[in-house]
């Protein structure tokens, strides 16, 4: 079965909800929409405020793509993804200065909401934490840094050349171009969309579809893939029945 992908133009997905329809002795269906947007996104279920908010919203014709990236850039959201990156990367909760920050360099358009791995995975307390850790076996900081990353972002090793290679480049452009080079290639998108997909989607990614996912990743980032998922047609029918 052929599967229109979200390119990165919401107004071309032309998917509008259903203005308020109701099942016979049912909740509508845009306010299960909406139900499941805040479980995936915020963790927690919509006060009736929020539903009425957000049917208000559907029902004058707001494309769903719309709706599921004003979830993504919520303040709510963002302080979620910021609180996680820093247990899951650093191991620790952000200090509530730093916090701040980052919620307003988000703000600003400065980074996205899912930027903030990126920024954490280059940061000096990241490799102060695992490059000299993993230095004791591999022997150089920026060698340790860079073994670190090889189970953290591809789940797998790798051999000391590469190791090798990836020290030496460390070295002449720096940790940000490093963790750029290892998010944007193919093997890291396919990990974090196949993620994205069994989230959203209850299901993996078609094989088929990956070269057109990567693309888009490079393009439009994780969060407009993100937006453009639980804005489809797919997500907002399995959310009918969750």
């Amino acid at each position: 079965m052929t599967k229109t992908l979200f390119n990165g133009d919401y107004s071309s997905l032309n998917l509008f909800a259903s203005n308020g329809a109701t099942p016979t002795g049912g909740t509508s269906l845009d306010a299960r929409y909406i139900t499941a947007l805040y479980g995936d996104y915020l963790g927690r279920a919509p006060s009736s405020d929020d539903i009425n908010f957000w049917e208000a919203r559907l029902a004058a014709g707001y494309p769903r793509g719309s709706i599921s990236a004003g979830f993504v850039g919520s303040d709510e959201y963002r302080l979620d993804r910021i609180d996680a990156a820093y247990q899951s990367i650093l191991g620790r909760a952000p200090d509530p200065r730093g916090r701040v920050n980052w919620l307003n360099t988000m703000r600003a358009g400065v980074i996205t909401t899912d930027d903030i791995e990126t920024s954490l995975y280059a940061s000096q307390e990241y490799f102060l934490q695992h490059g000299s850790t993993a230095a004791r076996q591999h022997g150089s900081t920026n060698t340790g840094f860079v073994a670190s990353l090889y189970p953290t972002l591809l789940g797998r090793q790798c051999g000391a050349s590469d190791y090798s290679f990836w020290s030496q480049l460390a070295a002449q452009n720096g940790r940000d171009w490093v963790i750029a080079c290892f998010w944007d290639s193919t093997e890291t998108i396919t990990e974090r969309v196949n993620a994205m997909y069994k989230v959203y989607l209850g299901r993996s990614l078609d094989p088929s579809d990956l070269q057109t996912w990567v693309n888009l990743a490079l393009q439009i980032g994780d969060s407009g893939l993100r937006a453009g998922i639980t804005g489809s047609d797919e997500y907002f029918n399995r959310a009918q029945t969750r």
